[in-house]
C-alpha cells in the first residue's frame, strides 16, 4: 500500500531536505569533473569556428548531461512532495499520476548521469599533447 510505505518513515519531508544536500554536493563535484572531461575533447576552440563534426554534435548533447541530471533530481523531489501530499489529502488518483511524473524524472536522472559517465569515459581516451 502506497499510503502505508509513505508514511512509516518517521519525515519524509526531512529526508528530501537531506536529498536536496546531497544533489548540491554532486552537482558541485561533478560539475568539476564534467568542465575538465569537456574542455579535455573540446580541446582549443573559439566561438563559431566551423568545426562542426560528429564528435563535437555528440559532445555538446553530452555538455548537457549534467544540467539533465541535476534538474530531474530536483523535480523528482518536488513530485515526491506532491505524492506525499496527494496521498494525506486522500487524492489516490492524482497522487498515482504524480508518482508516475515522479518516475519519469528519476528515469531523466538516470540518463543524465550516464551522459556524464560518457564525458569522463571519452575524456580519459582523448590524447592531449603537451606542450
Amino acid at each position: 500500500n502506497l499510503e502505508t510505505g509513505i508514511f512509516q518513515f518517521a519525515s519524509p519531508r526531512v529526508a528530501l531536505l537531506f536529498d536536496v544536500a546531497l544533489i548540491a554536493t554532486y552537482a558541485y563535484v561533478l560539475s568539476w569533473l564534467a568542465v575538465r572531461a569537456f574542455a579535455r575533447i573540446a580541446g582549443l576552440r573559439r566561438a563559431g569556428d566551423g568545426a562542426e563534426d560528429f564528435r563535437m554534435t555528440w559532445l555538446n548533447r553530452l555538455g548537457w548531461a549534467l544540467p539533465l541530471a541535476v534538474f530531474s533530481d530536483v523535480a523528482e523531489n518536488v513530485m515526491t512532495l506532491v505524492v506525499i501530499q496527494c496521498i494525506s489529502a486522500n487524492w489516490q488518483l492524482l497522487g498515482k499520476l504524480s508518482a508516475v511524473a515522479m518516475s519519469v524524472f528519476t528515469a531523466g536522472n538516470l540518463i543524465g548521469l550516464l551522459g556524464v559517465l560518457v564525458l569522463l569515459i571519452w575524456s580519459l581516451a582523448v590524447h592531449v599533447p603537451k606542450p
